[in-house]
């Protein structure tokens, strides 16, 4: 940097860039519309997520990760036509954020507490949540060997989980790096 300042507050004030001539005035009726608009892509895509992934509801704040990766996409000469939200909105077909999103909640993404996975009774609880989810989801698959596979994975989870080395631990709690029910919750996830 030789010492120099990076910003350099003395020079004149300068005036604001105009905006291109094809970019519309900001408008209320427009920015309601986009809004409502805006709500009704939330409702189809929970939808989907229910209809055609089996989700309650779809993944927290993967719709708002969404359009952050439409507005870190470059913009090219055709962005003065497209809309300023959604400037590209075919990438949700190749979106790796949305697929990574969708992905982590199947079949059941795990609850941690401060980055950290539960240990004991909230293990086992959680535990319990992943392999009656996994269940669900292993009935949705169509016939094939692959299914057959991750049915007898759920049964062997579902077999571990009754055996005595998968009870919470009594008494003085383990060390949490120790504790067989947060083990098997790593190795899910």
């Amino acid at each position: 940097r030789n010492k120099r300042p990076l910003w350099d507050f003395s020079s004149p004030a300068r005036s604001p860039p105009e905006a291109p001539p094809s970019a519309q005035e900001p408008s209320l009726a427009v920015e309601f519309r986009r809004a409502e608009l805006m709500h009704e892509l939330r409702e189809r895509y929970a939808e989907a997520c229910r209809d055609i992934m089996g989700f309650e509801q779809p993944p927290s704040d993967s719709v708002d990760r969404w359009l952050l990766e439409q507005l870190a996409q470059p913009r090219g000469k055709d962005a003065q036509d497209a809309d300023p939200l959604l400037p590209k909105p075919r990438i949700a077909s190749t979106s790796n954020v949305l697929v990574r999103e969708l992905l982590a909640e199947v079949p059941l993404r795990c609850k941690r507490r401060g980055g950290q996975y539960l240990n004991g009774k909230l293990a086992r609880q959680e535990l319990d949540r992943y392999c009656a989810s996994a269940e669900r989801w292993v009935r949705r698959l169509p016939e094939s060997p692959r299914r057959a596979q991750l049915a007898r994975e759920v049964a062997e989870l579902r077999q571990w989980l009754k055996s005595p080395g998968a009870a919470p631990p009594r008494g003085r709690a383990e060390a949490p790096e120790r504790c067989p029910l947060r083990i098997k919750l790593e190795e899910l996830n």
